[in-house]
């Protein structure tokens, strides 16, 4: 059977579907219109097909909705197209078991297009035709803890909006119906609810925007891609005053520099000398985060009073270079090629993509890339970080603290995207030959640190193909502490004070740290991961190129002295030494060739012992080949 099957035969079909169906013969309906389904046959046909099949089941609904069940169990798509189309027929006599039935389906379907074909034929339909009694079905799918459920209600809400155009009462309610859902931060519900006030704007631009200066003013925690959607069809002068005044307090200016270089690298953990960001505040609004603190918190009262607009300013006033692009490049322009730290994918990037746009910047000056991520938006540049990870090197790692997306992730990651997308864009990166892992950071006490979910984590990382896994603890200082303990007691007020114990004590922590981090080394070893982020070299200078490693090789003792909680003198003397190799402008090797061991100590901050590593390391290279003449 092929896509040229004629309305004729589509209706012979549709016979012999029903006789069987009439028979109680379900399984036989399957296989019946199984050539049908597995075909990209289009969707007018199987329209019709489930119109013609239940316009003839009114006498019999029982049956027929039982023969529904085997066909979307199929779990074919032109199956949910069918049956969507056939459950509009039974609407008059059997409303509230089709809207029943439409959850069942999408809900089963599990997918976004299974989603969408009920949403519009049965939800939207009934919109249509029934619109009073829909409305209540409309606000408890709306309610509904499926995400798919959810979406489907912007879905029967935009299908409605673009069949009737001169409903504006009817509009009204279903803006009503929509405006507690604002705020809501799941990814495949805003595009369903986004989709709805799309069209409504696109038909009746007024109301909508009546509307969204309501939410503006009620303060409400709209995402940007939400935004995005509603205001597709607004006129630009209407849309630029709504975007400069939306929720999120997004002000953009003009800033004077947006390159920060750092005296040395980050060395041991993401390698990166510079570092840049075109937007301040993140809309993830991780509870944990260490920038809510005074000393990098950039929203401060006394220099903008906006902020007292907000109750969490650093996850709802985002303040946008709208020069980013401009101000990198003419930065990059006059540096040395090193590792830049780059990551702002949150919702305020979808209208602006000024990541991609600095991420361009990087390709063009062959400068290599490091980016530690918590959202799946990364995929939308693949093209451009495909390019770079050939041209100079590409590290994307991903911010994970658990594999579970249950309520305990949520309240310590209330907005940020999914674990389970992380994973998946992962795994993505990987299958493109991109370098890519776990920052498995900060490891929460008594939440996350327990066994089962660290070897859950490095395990997951393992199977996404990560080929890393980098560990470290929960920075409590100044506001950032007062901020967290806020959302611990909330979460189990019994933690505070084992928080309090751990953390007023160094010692302690120093030990609680040592054994989480033992923990990560062992796992990491049993599914075969490197603890840590191996350092980039191939884009200095060749002759440099060994300074780097022998380097690396100290910047990753002093890290574990750190983690293990064996710091203090002989950490600082590692990395110090590591300063030093980075420092050089002469080859480690020639130094050692032309001098000798005595050569080595003449450098700042290396002593016998330390000279006697690099002496050891040299050779150890030299054997294997890897020195350069």
């Amino acid at each position: 059977m092929t896509k040229s099957i004629s309305n004729a035969e589509i209706k012979a079909l549709a016979e012999k579907a029903v006789n069987l169906i009439s028979a109680d013969k379900d399984k036989e309906v399957v296989d019946t219109l199984r050539p049908l389904l597995d075909t990209k046959c289009p969707f007018l046909k199987l329209d019709l097909l489930g119109k013609e099949t239940g316009g003839a089941g009114s006498s019999q609904p029982q049956k027929f909705f039982r023969s529904f069940d085997e066909i979307i169990d199929y779990n074919a798509m032109g199956g949910f197209v069918v049956v969507g189309q056939a459950l509009i027929c039974f609407l008059p006599d059997n409303f509230e078991k089709v809207m029943e039935k439409s959850r069942k389906y999408i809900i089963k379907g599990d997918v976004w297009y299974a989603c969408d074909i009920i949403g519009e034929r049965c939800l939207g339909q009934a919109l249509i035709d029934y619109f009073d009694e829909t409305l209540p079905w409309i606000a408890k799918f709306l309610k509904d803890e499926n995400r798919w459920v959810k979406r489907s209600a912007g879905v029967a809400i935009h299908f409605f909006s673009k069949r009737v155009l001169d409903e504006q009462e009817k509009t009204r309610k279903l803006l009503k119906l929509i405006e507690p859902y604002m705020e809501e931060k799941q990814v495949d519900v805003i595009k369903g609810i986004g989709w709805g006030l799309k069209t409504i704007g696109r038909h009746h631009p007024d109301i909508l925007v009546e509307f969204l200066y309501k939410q503006i003013k009620l303060k409400k925690n709209i995402s940007g891609l939400m935004m995005k959607k509603a205001l597709t069809y607004i006129d630009e002068d209407k849309k630029l005053k709504i975007e400069n005044i939306t929720r999120t307090g997004i002000r953009a200016y003009q800033s004077k520099a947006i390159l920060n270089t750092h005296k040395h690298c980050d060395g041991g953990w993401f390698w990166d000398k510079y570092s840049a960001f075109p937007y301040i505040g993140c809309e993830w609004g991780c509870e944990y985060c260490y920038l809510r603190d005074g000393k990098y918190n950039p929203h401060k009262s006394s220099l903008d009073p906006k902020v007292l607009n907000f109750a969490d300013p650093f996850s709802q006033y985002i303040k946008v270079k709208k020069n980013a692009p401009e101000l990198l490049r003419k930065a990059l322009e006059n540096m040395p090629r090193d590792l830049i730290y780059l990551d702002n994918y949150q919702p305020v990037d979808f209208r602006h993509q000024y990541t991609r746009k600095m991420l361009k910047v990087c390709l063009d000056l062959s400068f290599p890339v490091f980016i530690n991520e918590k959202s799946r938006m990364l995929l939308r540049d693949l093209d451009v970080l495909k390019k770079i990870n050939k041209k100079t090197y590409l590290n994307v790692c991903w911010s994970i603290i658990t594999t579970c997306d249950d309520k305990t992730r949520k309240i310590f990651e209330p907005n940020a995207p999914p674990v389970s997308a992380r994973f998946n864009a992962m795994k993505k990166l990987a299958e493109n030959k991109i370098l890519t892992g776990t920052v498995f950071m900060p490891i929460l006490p008594f939440i996350y640190d327990d066994e089962k979910n660290i070897e859950e984590v490095i395990k997951k990382t393992k199977e996404c193909g990560g080929r890393y896994v980098l560990d470290g603890g929960l920075t409590l200082h100044g506001y950032s502490k007062t901020h967290f303990y806020k959302v611990l007691e909330k979460y189990d007020p019994d933690l505070s004070a084992k928080y309090n114990r751990i953390y007023g004590n160094p010692e302690l922590l120093a030990d609680h740290t040592a054994q989480v981090h033992e923990k990560v080394l062992e796992y990491c070893q049993k599914y075969k991961l490197t603890p840590h982020i191996p350092r980039p070299v191939n884009f200095y200078p060749k002759k440099l190129q060994v300074n780097k490693k022998t380097a690396e090789k100290f910047y990753l003792k002093a890290r574990e002295m750190q983690m293990s909680g064996k710091g203090g003198h002989r950490e600082w003397a590692y990395r110090k030494a590591a300063w030093a190799l980075d420092d050089l402008e002469e080859s480690i090797e020639k130094i050692y060739r032309d001098k000798g061991i005595s050569g080595v100590m003449e450098i700042k901050g290396i002593g016998k012992s330390l000279a006697n590593k690099i002496e050891n390391f040299l050779i150890k290279n030299e054997k294997e080949g890897h020195l350069h003449p």
